[in-house]
C-alpha cells in the first residue's frame, strides 16, 4: 500500500540506505526486546556514535496492507511528533523510514517501567 499523497509531508522521507536487520536499525544496535507481536517490535537499541540508549517501535511493512493502516501509523506520528512537555511522558526523538518498516524512536528513562507503575 502506498502513502496517501495528502500524508505525505509528514510520513518520514524512504531511507533506501538505512541498515535494516533483526538486530539494528540504522546507526542503532538492538539491546532488549520489550514487547514482539505479528504487527510491531519494541526494542531497547544503543546508538553507536552518540552511546545513548533509546526505545524503538519498528512496524513491518509487510503489514501495510490496507490506507487504515498505513494513516493509523501516520497519525501515530504525527501526534508523538508534537511537542509534549510533561514529566510522566517519554519524548519522540523522530522517526526512521527503510525498505523493511517504519522505526519510531523514543527516549529512554532508566530505572522506570510504566508495568511497574501501574
Amino acid at each position: 500500500v502506498d502513502v496517501p499523497n495528502s500524508m505525505m509531508n509528514g510520513f518520514p522521507k524512504l531511507d533506501l540506505c538505512l541498515a535494516e536487520t533483526s538486530r539494528r536499525v540504522g546507526n542503532y544496535l538492538q539491546q532488549h526486546v520489550f514487547k514482539e507481536s505479528s504487527d510491531f517490535k519494541v526494542f531497547e537499541a544503543k546508538e553507536e556514535a552518540a552511546d545513548s540508549t533509546v526505545v524503538i517501535k519498528t512496524t513491518k511493512k509487510t503489514d501495510f496492507t490496507t490506507t487504515k493502516v498505513v494513516e493509523g501509523i501516520y497519525r501515530e506520528l504525527a501526534f508523538l511528533s508534537t511537542k509534549l512537555a510533561h514529566p510522566h511522558i517519554v519524548k519522540c526523538l523522530g522517526a526512521l523510514h527503510g525498505r523493511r518498516g517504519v522505526h519510531i524512536v523514543f527516549e529512554r528513562i532508566p530505572g522506570r517501567s510504566l508495568s511497574s507503575e501501574v
